[in-house]
């Protein structure tokens, strides 16, 4: 039996040697001494909780596996760990989905009990396909904005740089074409409360 040891007095690269050598007390303890800084790192890049939490856990994991598998010793566990899951927050802020549920949320804007009083997912993606149908209905301008911001998901000043507007012109259309949006989607019978 291997001897009592107070983890908590080891720094970040005693504990690494630890773990490369199978012992999982000290993981646990890297963890511990971890988690919380880096939830709350997460959460303020994004802000669905259970989303960053389930970011921190895989980002843990992954530090398992490079400190287990790969024997591999990190200078910094915290910027490791950093590093990691805000690459992982940026993937899934770049994808497709996350963007257009965003957008959807935008522009339908519904309160807790409107969202609570939806009949389930069948109505909400009859709501996406309205949603997008009724963007190619806007104005070319209008168009421009929302599909380089929600579709491509660039930022405002790359909208302005790229159509030759000012920022304040890009915020603009983008609020009018919601506006417009949100009133044409909410005409439709579905969205009758």
């Amino acid at each position: 039996m291997t001897p009592f040891r107070n983890y908590s007095n080891l720094n970040d690269v005693e504990l690494q040697a630890l773990c490369q050598q199978g012992n999982t007390r000290a993981f646990k303890e890297l963890y511990e001494r971890h988690d919380e800084d880096l939830l709350a790192y997460v959460g303020n890049l994004f802000d669905h909780q259970q989303q960053a939490e389930d970011i921190v856990l895989e980002t843990l994991s992954k530090l398992f596996i490079e400190l287990s598998e790969k024997k591999r010793r990190i200078n910094n566990v915290q910027a490791w760990l950093r590093t990691v899951a805000g690459n992982r927050v940026i993937d899934i802020l770049r994808s497709n989905d996350y963007r257009k549920q965003v957008f959807y949320d935008e522009v339908f804007a519904f309160s807790l009990e409107e969202e609570q009083s939806l009949a389930g997912n069948s109505q909400k993606d009859q709501q996406m396909e309205v949603l997008i149908s009724e963007i190619y209905r806007l104005k070319h301008e209008y168009r421009q904005v929302i599909v380089q911001r929600f579709i491509y998901g660039k930022l405002i000043p790359e909208i302005s740089s790229s159509l030759n507007l000012s920022t304040e012109e890009v915020y603009k259309l983008l609020k009018g074409a919601k506006k417009i949006l949100k009133n044409r989607c909410l005409k439709h019978p579905f969205s009758d409360k």
